[in-house]
């Protein structure tokens, strides 16, 4: 019975632990929220105080630090498409 309350408690602690870690590593990017503007076909970055509605387009990006990419280029892979 006493394994099982450790057993327990450990998963607790690995559980909450990885929250944190994956709360500040997400935080700590530089998010951006942005709107279609059909006048540039194009996206752009929502200034603060904007108001958006439903029927807008919005994607969230996020901007990283682009000396990560090799040399040789990187290959973008999803299965989304």
């Amino acid at each position: 019975m006493l394994d099982l309350f450790f057993y327990f408690m450990i998963m607790t602690f690995g559980y909450m632990l990885g929250k944190h870690k994956a709360k500040t590593i997400l935080e700590e990017k530089l998010w951006r929220l942005m709107i279609w503007d059909s006048t540039i076909f194009g996206y752009r970055i929502v200034p603060p105080g904007t108001k958006v509605y439903k029927k807008d387009k919005l994607i969230i990006a996020m901007e990283f630090d682009k000396r990560m990419i090799p040399d040789g280029g990187l290959e973008v892979v999803s299965k989304d498409y």
